[in-house]
């Protein structure tokens, strides 16, 4: 971090910021003193939460979920001294981290490497590049850990594990009203393929998603559904990232592969231009896949479903290509448009420097799989499951020093 890198929520200048960052600071350390005093962890949690109430006030699982979170940063060393150099992370920030690790498989969990990878992650995403940087949202900070779990947990999975890997499920819950909830588990393409046809439908015919639901299952409704699966060319297995799962497990990866009937350059997509209004296919496919969500800040609406807005108007010469697009939902788009906002977006970067009405500003991270910061991610897990690989060749190959050599001459009898 340099010293004119900073999030907004710790800016030197703003009063408000610098208020809410000493409350953090406090909070943080209030909890890291209810921590029991034995490292090795032989206390009960239960009891242990039980007896802070009174000095809390709040429920022992409310206690106990704020120090599993704290036990979780201490596996996680550089994330620790960030936080507690920047105090930038709010308890709420912790506890998402906290949650988007229980249900890490037992393999992982007990994988050195795979918390190295992750604490070595986190920092970097974590550390601001820029001035006046927006914070990543709990949301995103899960959806990158997550990232992290499906490209590691299934790295030995084959070709035939992957029609055998979904957790498929079906429930429906009754309402006192009569109603019923009916509940999908599904793999994360066939998900994906159910929620695009059920928002084309709902747009097509004016409807709410239920209604579109209920239509496409009842009524033998054919549509077609084209899904954007996005996966580097140039990093050996790399992970694939689809909306809205996010990065895919390597079965995913490769089932999602055998399926592409269309194979598109981003990198020639991003220079790509058409002189209509709308853009095309696939440059829509690279302003979605570069924005990730939309990029008013904090918003956190899909950029598959946002407007594609030129920043100079179109009316006023603006040209349709991805330099001069970004992905604003339907009401900040509106905002947007009025006048209450401006932005710069920087096309090599996909940062999006915003400046309000009253003077303030602040700069948005793009957090597409197209996002030069995504990008370094893959290249950089890539780089650690590569070494990881090596060492593990190195351990199983057999031995060539003279004491394990088995001898070649006759018997010494």
């Amino acid at each position: 971090m340099t010293a004119t890198a900073y999030y907004s929520v710790c800016s030197p200048t703003d009063p408000l910021a610098v208020a809410r960052r000493e409350v953090r600071r406090a909070e943080y350390l209030s909890w890291r003193a209810c921590l029991p005093d034995d490292e090795d962890g032989h206390r009960d949690w239960t009891t242990h939460a039980a007896t802070l109430t009174a000095s809390i006030g709040g429920t022992p699982r409310f206690i106990a979920a704020h120090l599993d979170a704290l036990t979780t940063v201490n596996m996680l060393p550089g994330l620790r001294t960030l936080v507690e150099q920047m105090h930038h992370l709010d308890m709420f920030h912790l506890r998402k981290i906290d949650d988007a690790l229980l249900d890490l498989p037992t393999g992982l969990r007990e994988d050195e490497f795979f918390w190295d990878t992750l604490d070595e992650v986190l920092v970097d995403y974590l550390t601001p590049t820029r001035a006046n940087q927006l914070l990543p949202t709990p949301g995103a900070i899960t959806r990158k850990i997550r990232g992290v779990i499906r490209s590691l947990a299934q790295e030995e999975d084959t070709e035939e594990d992957v029609e055998d890997s979904a957790s498929d499920s079906f429930r429906q819950y009754d309402h006192a009203d009569g109603s019923v909830t009916t509940e999908v588990r599904l793999d994360a393409i066939n998900a994906a393929a159910v929620e695009q046809a059920v928002r084309d439908y709902a747009a097509e015919h004016d409807c709410s998603f239920a209604q579109a639901f209920t239509a496409l299952l009842l009524n033998n409704v054919q549509i077609k559904v084209v899904l954007n699966v996005y996966r580097a060319h140039d990093v050996p297995d790399a992970p694939g990232w689809l909306y809205p799962a996010g990065w895919l497990s390597p079965d995913c990866t490769r089932r999602a592969a055998r399926m592409a009937a269309t194979v598109r350059d981003m990198d020639e997509a991003a220079t790509a231009h058409t002189g209509s209004y709308r853009p095309t296919g696939t440059i829509r496919a690279f302003v979605e896949g570069r924005d990730g969500t939309c990029r008013w800040p904090g918003c956190t609406r899909s950029a598959v479903s946002a407007q594609k807005d030129h920043r100079v108007n179109h009316r006023d010469g603006g040209p349709t290509t991805p330099a001069n697009l970004a992905c604003l939902c339907q009401h900040h788009h509106n905002r947007k448009s009025g006048g209450q906002a401006f932005y710069v977006l920087d096309p090599a970067t996909g940062e999006v420097f915003w400046l309000f009405e009253d003077g303030r500003w602040v700069c948005d991270d793009a957090e597409g799989p197209l996002a030069p910061k995504q990008r370094r991610w893959v290249q950089s897990l890539a780089q650690r499951r590569a070494r990881r690989a090596e060492r593990a060749r190195k351990r199983r190959a057999p031995s060539t020093s003279p004491k394990e050599t088995a001898p070649t001459g006759p018997p010494p009898f």
